[in-house]
């Protein structure tokens, strides 16, 4: 990957509870939960569902033969999140660098979860004699996994180390929102952006404040000051957002989502552009700047 301002965001697998194959499912795939960021020079991999198969078919075309540095992140251990795991394709190269993070689950190591998958009777391959390099994180919440300036490999450092604007930095929130054994929630920041993934996350009628503190400032599109929460510019704002967190109620959450971020929606907006694009008309209109 070249061009170190970048963070790109691309879903390879959306669906739950298991991968959906067929006509019904074209439009916006069959895949179980796989989330690829490319942030400044690094690959960030959310989740290891059924879609982290195509992606890691297209990573190792992207590589061309040299050096692959991964980093996995898991949320929790149920079956939509890891069934593509054994199929990534990255583990069976020596090329391949993989280092996986994810919090402790029914009292296993994340390494103890994902190669319980790989190995007998599971599966015929047992994942310790593969040839790639993999290493493993359990954490805890109280970290920030870090990639500084020229390095290939993340740090675990605490989240009071003072680190450069430069670098890219993921910090975890270990929820108990996703029965019955939890899952992490993950936010990625680089050059003054941030972007959120937690996927599983089941509230009751009350918004949990110390996630939209854990997602402040991330995605701010889909925030309606007042409505589905809070617009603050400094941490004394948010205090007293915290204190007002009552009135926002989950049920309006979810409606704006389902108005305005069901895939249905999102999917046909694209649509639209692109057809735009792509009319005979569009092609005729000179482009203004």
């Amino acid at each position: 990957m070249t061009g170190k301002q970048c963070f790109k965001v691309c879903f390879w697998g959306v669906r739950g509870s298991y991968p959906t194959p067929g006509p019904n499912t074209l439009r916006h795939g069959g895949n179980t939960s796989c989330i690829e960021v490319q942030v400044a020079t690094h690959t960030l991999i959310f989740d290891a569902g059924s879609g982290i198969i195509r992606l890691g078919n297209d990573l190792m075309q992207r590589a061309v033969g040299q050096a692959l540095h991964l980093a996995l992140f898991i949320t929790h251990g149920h079956g939509d999140h890891l069934v593509g795991f054994p199929f990534f394709v990255p583990l069976y190269e020596a090329q391949a660098n993989i280092a996986c993070f994810g919090p402790q689950l029914a009292g296993m190591s994340i390494e103890q979860v994902v190669t319980r998958i790989m190995s007998p009777p599971y599966f015929p391959v047992d994942i310790h004699d593969l040839p790639s390099q993999r290493t493993f994180h359990t954490i805890t919440g109280r970290e920030q996994i870090v990639w500084r300036d020229g390095n290939s490999q993340p740090r675990l450092e605490t989240r009071q180390a003072k680190v450069e604007d430069s670098a890219v930095r993921v910090f975890a929130q270990i929820t108990e929102s996703h029965p019955l054994d939890g899952a992490a929630l993950y936010r990625i920041e680089y050059a003054g952006h941030s972007v959120v993934y937690a996927t599983d996350v089941e509230w009751g009628e009350q918004c949990d404040p110390q996630f939209l503190a854990f997602a402040e400032g991330a995605a701010r599109e889909l925030v309606v000051d007042g409505t589905t929460g809070f617009l603050v510019e400094d941490e004394r704002a948010m205090a007293g957002a915290i204190g007002r967190l009552s009135l926002i109620a989950a049920r309006d959450c979810r409606a704006w989502v389902a108005a305005h971020c069901d895939v249905d929606v999102v999917a046909g907006a694209y649509e639209r552009i692109y057809r735009s694009v792509a009319s005979p008309r569009a092609r005729q209109i000179p482009a203004r700047v």
